[in-house]
């Protein structure tokens, strides 16, 4: 970007390539969250054709990856409003680098909601990942009840049959 405004003999000041340095970084997180996103689609998959600790364990890794990348990117709108705020020494913006740097904190911003949502969504398949474990046992309950009921009926049998005899 920097080189098509040098070439096109657009304004690249001070201001306005700090302004772009900062931007250019907000716009490379937001493709990190696409991979993030596809990322967390496939464990989506890969946890539907099987339950277990590996889909329990790929779900808490990318919990652990989403709350970095929130904290991360929290860290780095509050810079850039300390920098258009000129609470940062020695980084002073002009006007039109102050609305670039504006554009940046709604895209952080933006970002920031992707996270929440990509969080939920973890938090849906930990959920979707409970209920097949609680209809497994519920299962192996359903099975234990019954060999308990059979083995009961044949105790009473067989206590009819001693005092028969």
């Amino acid at each position: 970007m920097l080189k098509y405004h040098a070439s096109e003999g657009m304004k690249t000041d001070k201001y306005f390539i700090f302004s772009r340095l900062l931007c250019e970084v907000a716009v490379l997180n937001s493709k990190a969250l696409m991979s993030v996103r596809e990322r967390i689609d496939k464990v989506a998959e890969e946890t539907h054709e099987k339950s277990g600790k590996k889909a329990l364990h790929a779900v808490f890794e990318m919990k652990k990856q989403i709350s970095f990348l929130h904290r991360v990117l929290y860290l780095e709108k509050r810079l850039l409003s300390d920098v258009k705020e000129g609470i940062v020494p020695n980084a002073r913006l002009d006007g039109e680098a102050k609305l670039v740097i504006e554009d940046a904190i709604d895209d952080i911003g933006q970002d920031l909601e992707f996270i929440d949502s990509y969080d939920r969504s973890l938090d849906g398949i930990l959920s979707l990942l409970n209920l097949g474990s609680i209809h497994r046992v519920e299962t192996s309950i359903n099975f234990l009840t019954i060999v308990l009921v059979i083995l009961t009926l044949i105790l009473v049998i067989l206590e009819i049959v001693s005092r028969s005899h």
